[in-house]
This record gives C-alpha cells, sequence and structure tokens, in this order.
C-alpha cells in the first residue's frame, strides 16, 4: 500500500491527475483511513461508526458526516465524539497516512474507542493550515522537520506520542501548538528558529514524571514555550 500512497501523493502534488481519477483516489484515502475496503461488510462497520447520514451511496465520502468537500474534492474533515449532531462520529480505528493531501482542516478529537494506531508527522496532509488530532490514542515520534508547510495550528494533545521533542526548524507559518499529555521524555528548543508569528507551544507533564527541558545555546526559555505540571489532584503549575 505504501507504494500505492506514494504515487499518488506525487500525482496530487503535481497535479498530473483527472478529476475523476483523483476522486477515486480519495475514496480509497477515506476508506483506508479506517481500515475499510469498497465492500458490503465495509458498510456495517461504517454504521457502527455513525459515519453514514444514509446508505444510498455509503462511498460516496463527501456525504459523510463530518466531511466538507469542495468541487467533490475533501477539504475539511471534522469528527468529535463529544460534539452533537453531523460531527459525532465514533472511531474504533484511524491510520493518519490515508488522510487525503487536499485536506485543509482536520478535526479528529475524544476518539476514546480508538485503537492505539502509529502516526508520524511526514504523513500529515501536505495542505493542512489546521491539524487537532487530540485524544486519539496516538503513537510515535514527532519530527518538526516534516511538518506541511503551511501549517498554522498544531494540537496533538491526549496521545502517546513520545521520545525527544526538538522545536526548531518549525513552519514559518506555525502559531500555535498544543502538546499536553503526551510522554515526551526530554524538549530541545531552539530559540533562534522559533517563526516570528509563533504564540505558544504547551506542554505538560505529571508530578511523577520528569520531562528534561533545554534550549541549544543554553539560554532561558523563550517565554512562548510553556510547560506545565500536574500534581497528583490535577491542579495544574507553570514550572
Amino acid at each position: 500500500m505504501s507504494t500505492i500512497l506514494f504515487i499518488a501523493l506525487h500525482a496530487a502534488e503535481s497535479r498530473e491527475y483527472s478529476t475523476h481519477d483523483y476522486i477515486r483516489f480519495q475514496r480509497h484515502c477515506m476508506l483506508a483511513v479506517f481500515d475499510l475496503q469498497q465492500t458490503r461488510q465495509s458498510i456495517n462497520r461504517m454504521d457502527k461508526t455513525r459515519i453514514l447520514r444514509w446508505r444510498d451511496d455509503p462511498f460516496a465520502v463527501c456525504a459523510w458526516r463530518g466531511v466538507t468537500c469542495m468541487y467533490s474534492i475533501v477539504r475539511a474533515i471534522e469528527w468529535d465524539t463529544e460534539l452533537s449532531g453531523d460531527h459525532a462520529v465514533r472511531l474504533t480505528w484511524m491510520d493518519v497516512r490515508w488522510l487525503p493531501p487536499t485536506v485543509h482542516r482536520v478535526l479528529i478529537a475524544n476518539q476514546f474507542g480508538c485503537k492505539p494506531s502509529p502516526a508520524s508527522t511526514r504523513h500529515f496532509p501536505r495542505e493542512v493550515t489546521n491539524l487537532r488530532m487530540s485524544c486519539c490514542a496516538l503513537f510515535g515520534s514527532i519530527d518538526m522537520t516534516v511538518l506541511p508547510l503551511s501549517l498554522e495550528i498544531l494540537d496533538l494533545a491526549g496521545n502517546q506520542f513520545h521520545g525527544e521533542l526538538v522545536l526548531a526548524n518549525l513552519p514559518r507559518s506555525l502559531v500555535i501548538m498544543n502538546l499536553r499529555r503526551n510522554d515526551f521524555h526530554s524538549v530541545l528548543v531552539d530559540n533562534e528558529s522559533l517563526p516570528s508569528n509563533f504564540r505558544q507551544c504547551a506542554l505538560c507533564r505529571y508530578q511523577k514524571n520528569r520531562v528534561h527541558v533545554r534550549t541549544v545555546t543554553g539560554a532561558p526559555l523563550d517565554g512562548r514555550v510553556i510547560v506545565e505540571r500536574i500534581n497528583i489532584f490535577g491542579r495544574v503549575y507553570i514550572d
């Protein structure tokens, strides 16, 4: 599947495709997000997520709940179990590698029924500006150097990302990052490389966890990078 994805993404970025071909690829992507194929069995699984508004054409992805299209191209996805109406979609599995490359806005949140799944910043949609995937049982490491260049808001709070977080070589468009409630063991910050319009990067650690935060030069941490500490009573303090 990785070869198919590479070829399709290259075609999408170079615009060497027909609209019909891309819509077919887009359908394949959206089904693969759920680890589904275009079969009758998949329809039953989709019913459980509440993603289908009606069953007349279940594979018309632009008619799915929480999906916004422009000229039949997916531009926004909003699935949040805590929202009412069309956006209250409940996922059991999510493969972020298959989010369509044309998506500008992603809001997938509070998916507490999701099985843990790997995620890499390398696979985020290349045209996304607002990406929020909080409490989705995602795990892996975060490489800031391969974030989409147009990204403005990144919210990955409440997942299981781990390792060292290096805040350097960020997209110049980036404004806000919420990385609270993950499992980073250390944070390295290059104060000089933070974008001029950057407002805040919020992280937090629990009382029992140690997160080593340092800067590249040894200078004091830029005030826009906030590390919160949560004690055993749930109270939040700024380190």
